[in-house]
């Protein structure tokens, strides 16, 4: 009561061709009746939901069949987002905003802006839909650009929001530390840094008291500097 029913069928769908012959035949009155029909079959938007159900396997697009109409241009209404962490070799992956009518293609441009969003400018052949930071984005943030296009033309670009600020690649162990020193109560022991990938910025540290065998260990409390005396 008092809402719209939902109905499919012959009956529904023939006041919808009707109009759509009409209005085909107000630009093209010299049709015949095979030339319009023909109009109408071969101009629809394909759905793969209606593959082997209907002749056509797709919805009339009533635009195509009109000779001289042209489909609007793709209009955003939720720009684009991405995905992935903002790390240097880590691919960051663009996900599709919204548009209007539905496009039928994409393209990509992203760009590198300053660290808080700004100033942003194309970053040279990045217009895939993936993009995986170099050494040189450390320390920027990044967009992705979107444009959006169907027959009626290419959109102008929707803009992501900016990633967080780039960061290095973690640094990984090579070698490990070393310890120098004497190791007899009150003598002080230094670490001697290991060798470690990505150029670390700094090192946090955890003595270990172990058994005679170097096995059992566990954390000395409040011993976190790179010297222990014991």
């Amino acid at each position: 009561e008092n809402k719209y029913g939902y109905l499919s069928g012959g009956s529904m769908a023939s006041p919808q061709v009707g109009g759509a012959a009409a209005l085909i035949l107000s630009h093209e009155p010299s049709f015949t009746t095979e030339q319009l029909k023909a109009d109408i079959l071969n101009n629809v938007q394909k759905v793969p939901a209606l593959e082997g159900k209907v002749a056509t396997g797709g919805i009339l697009d009533v635009c195509k069949a009109m000779p001289g109409c042209t489909e609007p241009i793709p209009v955003n209404t939720k720009p684009p987002t991405i995905t992935g962490p903002a790390e240097q070799g880590v691919t960051l992956t663009e996900v599709h905003g919204t548009w209007e009518p539905t496009p039928t293609g994409y393209t990509y441009q992203w760009v590198q802006c300053n660290s808080s969003g700004e100033s942003c400018a194309p970053i040279s052949g990045a217009t895939a839909q993936t993009y995986v930071p170099a050494a040189g984005d450390v320390g920027h943030t990044l967009k992705v650009e979107e444009r959006a296009k169907n027959a009626g033309g290419e959109s102008a670009p929707a803009t992501s929001i900016a990633t967080a600020v780039v960061t290095p690649p973690i640094p990984t162990n090579n070698t490990p530390p070393t310890i120098s020193g004497t190791a007899q109560q009150g003598q002080t022991l230094t670490e001697v840094h290991g060798s470690w990938t990505n150029s670390p910025t700094s090192y946090a540290y955890q003595w270990l008291q172990c058994n005679s065998l170097g096995n059992g260990c566990l954390p000395i409390s409040g011993a976190t500097a790179p010297t222990y005396v014991p």
